[in-house]
């Protein structure tokens, strides 16, 4: 697996998945939807809250059940600030609130899509984190292929050590709502990229270069020991 991190970052990178050599010779990650995923444990770039995670996804099943894609979990494994897909449409979940903030748009399944979770800092005094010294309500945002899906308020649980995860969510202490699917280019950026920022992602060549990036994994190919193994399928783009 092809990755970039900051020096100082200190990981776990657990996978139980496989790598699939796309038709354009490129290989991505496969999630099964039942037991996949990859996390890096206390990865301390996020722990203020404001970040950008974006990957190109390509979703497979069909049914009205929640799927987790990526987000940033507690380090008691009991939240997660999620960017997931369910019924066609993207959606964010705070771990919290009872029902998740859906997108407005519905989109195929088995197609390529890049996707981005932004959060930026609003002052609310209602929320504070667990010092209470510091507001900790976010505005969020969601992209689907460089285009604002949906606005959302939020609030930011307690980041000390928390956990960069794809492919499922934490949940009450237990890893839930697993991606049925492929996905590539899995980025975090420590600063709320702009929407023209994504753009770039979506429809150019990288052009931000390292601009506030702290991971990235192009999955070309995985560890000894991860589980994982290279498979060829046909027809993916």
């Amino acid at each position: 697996m092809s990755l970039f991190l900051t020096s100082s970052v200190r990981f776990i990178f657990v996978v139980l998945s496989y790598i699939v050599l796309s038709s354009a010779q490129e290989n991505v990650l496969q999630l099964n939807g039942q037991t996949s995923y990859v996390e890096i444990q206390d990865f301390d770039p996020l722990d203020k809250g404001l970040f950008t995670l974006t990957a190109w996804v390509w979703c497979e099943r069909e049914s009205d059940e929640l799927e987790a894609i990526m987000g940033v979990a507690t380090s008691n494994a009991k939240y997660t600030m999620t960017l997931g897909w369910g019924s066609g449409r993207f959606y964010y979940s705070d771990g919290i609130k009872e029902a998740p903030v859906f997108g407005n748009n519905t989109y195929e399944r088995h197609v390529w899509h890049h996707i981005a979770l932004t959060m930026e800092s609003e002052e609310r005094d209602q929320y504070f984190d667990s010092g209470r010294n510091v507001a900790s309500h976010r505005k969020g945002r969601i992209y689907v292929d460089g285009n604002l899906e949906v606005s959302f308020q939020t609030r930011v649980f307690d980041l000390t050590r928390p956990t960069l995860i794809a492919g499922a969510e934490y949940k009450q202490y237990a890893k839930v709502s697993h991606f049925s699917g492929l996905m590539d280019e899995l980025r975090a950026y420590s600063t709320k990229l702009r929407q023209e920022q994504v753009a770039m992602l979506a429809f150019t060549t990288d052009e931000l270069g390292d601009y506030g990036i702290v991971f990235r994994a192009s999955f070309e190919d995985l560890p000894a020991g991860s589980g994982g193994k290279v498979v060829q399928t046909q027809n993916l783009a």
